[in-house]
């Protein structure tokens, strides 16, 4: 009698309670269920497994007194050659050959072409390149166009005998057609940092022996360059779209037929006719020239650095080997460069643009300290799957806007930043779709940010974890912060775009490029314990000017995490 009237009294419950049943016990239970079955139905696994996190690089098993071990990819185990080239395979060449290092000839040849299977045949997939003038317009170009431009130009410097050109340029198809014509027709270009006062070029040129320049019209003070250089010969002018119509070809006075002066658009009309849009034939037997390239070192000085052809394909390569491989560049990426192109890191990203055949999109408004919101806003109309490249000096001006535009978001973009942080704590990066609402049009398909750390930079303008996290949350994309330095093709360190850890505001960089082993060289008695500091050493394939032994970066001391990342540590004093 007892158990039936226990089952009784839990009968009478159950109906009592379903006969209490309204509207808001329908809510209640439906929000208890959705906050236990929510988190079941979507969740995602990690987009890298742990264990590739925890160990980034790989250290040598022994040491030199006064050094640390030395750090590589885990890509390239020890006795094996570093990444020296792009591992190009001709026509007919079987699939089981390594493939040739290339230059800047076989970057141009695929852009063009397109990319290559395993046996080195054409696969499609051209490459595109499109400029962003202002905030309103962007203007493609037609890559048979850009080849006859180079055809033309390195024929014109070469018949009157240059070999040695300075190119002062924006970032723009004009500075790229001369360093592919360069290439072609054997001789080196010098890339100039782009300045709007025609006296700070005229103050870089003057310890530059060169015999020909390319630059922007009205960009530099002839007369006082002049009087400065005296190995000058010829100048080709590059006007604008608004000031063609005037005469660039003036000669000063008192200079008579020592100088050479042209338009680059008259060059063009005139020669355009008789001028081929193929690319010139492959010559394995005649390497190319070497790239120099100005860059400013911690004393404020430019100093020229000399980049051969292989410096600047190994560091390429670095590049490419450093995305995983559901992240590779394909023809529906966007490049967006908003770093000067007289750095070696946007070089070698613009390199690797083309040679993915991606869509390289170039910007006059690129530089140190710029509104990267502004400088991206036109290019929303080409952006697909997007990365940008951005200098650090540019990024707290970045942070402060999208700080201010989410906190006018309201509920929706706390509700944003939550998912994404909610995500990110469980290894996966949100879904394109689920950009926050708050986000520029010209932001909102932002697949990854690079972030150029140059070496020169004093500790207070360096970019710490927390920082990187911070836009990760707000941008709900990928972010990558690399150390760069004017002796270093490409880059040094550069943090695993799939690495989403917050390391407690330190100045984090990364694991090393493919193309270098780097060691931290000091004391003893500092680099003997588990988290000794000393400055970085950098050897390998990548170190410009350099075949052979290594380069040290002096006042950059860093340490090696756990994970084998370096981690910039002190400070750096600007003479």
């Amino acid at each position: 009698m007892s158990s039936i009237g226990i089952i009784g009294q839990i009968d009478e419950a159950i109906g009592t309670f379903f006969a209490q049943w309204n509207t808001g016990s329908t809510i209640i239970v439906g929000l208890v269920l959705i906050v236990l079955i929510y988190p079941i139905f979507t969740a995602r696994d990690p987009d890298t497994h742990p264990f590739l996190l925890a160990r980034q690089a790989q250290a040598s098993p022994i040491r030199q007194p006064g050094e640390s071990a030395v750090y590589r990819s885990t890509e390239i185990p020890y006795g094996y050659p570093l990444k020296s080239g792009l591992g190009i395979k001709d026509p007919g060449a079987s699939k089981w050959t390594t493939g040739r290092d290339g230059d800047l000839r076989d970057v141009w040849r695929q852009a063009v072409n397109g990319s290559n299977k395993e046996d080195g045949n054409s696969a499609g997939g051209t490459a595109k390149i499109a400029t962003v003038l202002g905030v309103e317009k962007v203007v493609e170009h037609n890559l048979k166009d850009l080849t006859r431009e180079t055809n033309i130009i390195g024929k014109h410097i070469k018949e009157s005998g240059g070999r040695k050109v300075a190119v002062c340029l924006s970032n723009s198809t004009e500075l790229l057609c001369t360093v592919f014509a360069g290439a072609f027709y054997d001789f080196s270009p010098i890339l100039v940092p782009y300045h709007q006062e025609p006296g700070n070029a005229v103050e870089i040129l003057k310890d530059v022996e060169f015999d020909t320049l390319v630059a922007e019209a009205g960009s530099v003070a002839l007369e006082t360059l002049l009087s400065q250089s005296k190995s000058i010969r010829r100048i080709i002018w590059v006007a604008k779209a608004g000031s063609k119509h005037l005469d660039w070809n003036e000669v000063p006075e008192g200079v008579g037929g020592k100088l050479e002066v042209n338009t680059w658009h008259d060059l063009i009309d005139e020669k355009k006719g008789g001028a081929s849009d193929v690319v010139p034939p492959l010559d394995k037997e005649n390497e190319p020239l070497p790239v120099y390239a100005l860059q400013q070192n911690k004393s404020g000085q430019y100093d020229s650095v000399e980049c051969s052809q292989r410096n600047l394909l190994s560091g390429t390569s670095a590049l490419q080997s450093s995305l995983p491989r559901l992240h590779k560049l394909a023809n529906n990426d966007s490049i967006l460069i908003t770093t000067p192109l007289n750095t070696t890191y946007a070089l070698c990203w613009a390199l690797l643009a083309l040679f993915s055949g991606s869509t390289l999109l170039l910007t006059s408004v690129a530089g140190p300290n710029i509104n990267l919101i502004t400088a991206t806003k036109s290019a929303r109309q080409l952006l697909k799957s997007t990365q940008i490249i951005a200098d650090a000096r540019s990024i707290p001006r970045l942070l402060e806007d999208l700080t201010s535009l989410a906190g006018q978001g309201g509920l929706g973009a706390k509700y944003s930043v939550w998912s994404t942080a909610r995500a990110i704590n469980q290894g996966y990066m949100p879904s394109p779709t689920s950009k926050p609402t708050y986000l520029p049009s010209s932001l909102s398909a932002l697949k990854t940010l690079y972030i150029a750390q140059p070496d020169i930079l004093p500790s207070d303008q360096r970019i710490s974890s927390a920082t990187l996290s911070n836009l990760r949350l707000l941008l709900s994309a990928r972010v990558s912060l690399a150390l760069t330095s004017a002796r270093v093709a490409g880059y040094i360190a550069q943090t695993n775009i799939l690495d989403y850890r917050d390391k407690l505001g330190v100045n984090c960089v990364g694991p090393v490029a493919a193309s270098l082993e780097v060691c931290l060289v000091g004391e003893e008695d500092e680099l003997a314990k588990s988290d000794g500091v000393g400055e970085v050493a950098v050897k390998g394939p990548g170190v410009a000017g350099r075949e052979k032994g290594r380069v040290v970066l002096e006042g950059v001391r860093a340490r090696v995490d756990l994970d084998n990342t370096v981690v910039l540590v002190g400070s750096i004093t600007l003479v």
